[in-house]
């Protein structure tokens, strides 16, 4: 299931609670708009990082990205989690 960002805490903090044996966080690089025909997605790498701690505290195990996002996104997503997360 991929969620817009907002969309992903009301997730997360639905299933958190839950028994479930991985919680995974893929959200999209932002909502999509269309610039000459062609999706967009606004949320750069930073920006996107900048939300896991967020979904980690909110119960993910797994973290990703997935529409919009490019390898700079999971880069930037992968040193958020070593600096803040002590990964």
């Amino acid at each position: 299931m991929t969620l817009v960002l907002s969309e992903m805490r009301t997730a997360l903090a639905e299933l958190g609670g839950t028994r479930r044996p991985v919680l995974i966080a893929k959200p999209n690089a932002g909502l999509p708009h269309l610039e000459d025909g062609k999706a967009v997605f606004d949320l750069g790498p930073e920006e996107l990082a900048a939300r896991v701690p967020g979904f980690v505290e909110l119960g993910a195990q797994v973290l990703g990205a997935c529409c919009g996002s490019s390898p700079a996104h999971i880069a930037a997503i992968v040193r958020v989690c070593r600096e803040r997360l002590l990964l």
